[in-house]
């Protein structure tokens, strides 16, 4: 499962959570506004703490990654090196 599908589901989750709370608990005006205002400030913050982990984990890897291909054009070049000083 790729990041964008984990934030997606925890969207959509959210959202079905807060509204199923909505029509199963009524309340008046005040209170409704509430509920609404508190289950979008804690859907922004999950979604915060979804980016902030998948940006994380992709600058890892890219760290990885960005490693593994300088050690491999490094040997590709030491070989290069060494065909031409043959060559020579």
């Amino acid at each position: 499962m790729g990041s964008k599908d984990l934030v997606s589901g925890l969207l959509v989750g959210a959202a079905i959570g807060v509204g199923a709370g909505i029509l199963l608990a009524p309340a008046k005006g005040k209170k409704t506004q509430k509920s609404l205002l508190d289950g979008a400030h804690k859907l922004t913050d999950e979604l915060k703490e979804n980016v902030s982990e998948s940006m994380s984990y992709l600058e890892n890897r890219q760290d990885t990654e960005g490693e593994e291909v300088s050690k491999k054009d490094a040997e590709e070049i030491g070989q290069k090196r060494k065909r031409t000083r043959i060559n020579q």
